[in-house]
């Protein structure tokens, strides 16, 4: 789990599941035998804010031991970070981000072949309902699929077409909805 508490100002200090039993060449089998949750980017970053959801924060209290994140993910994370001018703001973000990957360094899911398949179904499908599927929000639809996982994400509009299920940590909504065959 992740959280994010104040140790120096403008520095957050970011936690991660303790331990894993699983690689990450491993997750996807693990992922799937009971209830997991792979967590979306705006999830994440919400643990890095000064003030963040004290729902989500409690959200993910309660899931610790049942959370993954996507390498779609930590880029997004790290893409963001990099945008920001050159300073101690940006320092400070980059040593959060690699503490998170450090952190979930066993329960990070790749985008592999499975996961290419799907995504490429995902976008069809989208394409023909009249939907847009951003590329980073199809491969971590693609990845949630694959590995039967529930995707954590406040968008869950950008995601509900796909038939993956879905719950708002910031609400606490499940929506299951099976429109794609995967």
């Amino acid at each position: 789990m992740m959280v994010a508490t104040k140790e120096k100002k403008d520095a957050p200090m970011v936690s991660g599941p303790t331990a894993s039993p699983v690689g990450s060449r491993t997750a996807y089998t693990a992922c799937t035998a009971s209830a997991h949750y792979i967590v979306d980017t705006n999830i994440i970053s919400e643990t890095l804010k000064k003030k963040p959801n004290e729902n989500v924060i409690a959200w993910l209290f309660q899931h610790e031991t049942q959370l993954y994140l996507t390498a779609i993910t930590i880029a997004e994370l790290f893409t963001g970070a990099y945008r920001l001018p050159r300073g101690k703001r940006r320092e400070n973000l980059l040593l959060a981000i690699e503490q998170i990957s450090d952190n979930y360094e066993r329960n990070i899911l790749p985008f592999d072949g499975s996961s290419a398949r799907i995504y490429a179904q995902m976008q069809d499908e989208s394409r023909r309902a009249g939907y847009t599927l951003t590329v980073e929000n199809g491969m971590i639809a693609a990845i949630s699929a694959a590995a039967k996982a529930t995707l954590a994400t406040r968008n869950t509009k950008d995601f509900v077409h796909l038939g993956i299920r879905l719950i708002n940590p910031f609400e606490e909504q499940v929506s299951d909805v099976s429109k794609v065959e995967l």
